[in-house]
């Protein structure tokens, strides 16, 4: 078997990604509903990173801007994120983390860099352990270190 991967949600032979964050999707959904996590998931990548749907927030950790777009049309083109659909951003997220295709480092390259990633993959790989165990302190709290570090490391290449 595999290596355990955040990017497949621990099945690095995940067949269909849209699939694959539509379980991560669901999961998230269903502990936000019940009152264990405040924050409702994105639909592009299925991590709980919104305060609300349909916002104009942004993804922490795919930067999908939520302009609305839903799971119910994952083939409605978003003009606020390069005019892609949700299902066309899946796989994009199942190989770097980010909604975007790689051309798209030519104009946000400190999404791509290797340390972005890194930070990117333990955020998500923290998320992953807060859908196993979402009421675990330990967990929670690992997420919003994580979550810091991942932006700092951002800033801190902007400078």
């Amino acid at each position: 078997m595999g290596e355990w991967t955040a990017m497949t949600g621990g099945n690095p032979s995940a067949g269909d990604p849209w699939e694959t964050v539509g379980d991560r999707f669901a999961t998230f959904t269903r502990l936000h509903a019940d009152g264990v996590l405040p924050e409702v998931p994105c639909e592009a990548c299925g991590y709980p990173t919104l305060p609300a749907h349909g916002r104009n927030h942004i993804c922490v950790v795919c930067h999908w801007r939520d302009d609305g777009s839903s799971r119910e049309r994952p083939d409605a083109r978003s003009m606020e994120n390069q005019g892609l659909t949700l299902r066309q951003a899946a796989p994009h997220i199942a190989e770097t983390g980010v909604f975007a295709s790689q051309w798209h480092a030519l104009v946000a390259p400190e999404y791509f860099v290797p340390d972005v990633r890194a930070a990117r993959a333990e955020l998500m790989r923290a998320y992953d352990r807060l859908g196993r165990t979402p009421l675990d302190a330990a967990v929670r709290a690992d997420v919003q270190s994580r979550k810091t570090g991942f932006m700092y490391t951002i800033v801190h290449l902007m400078r």
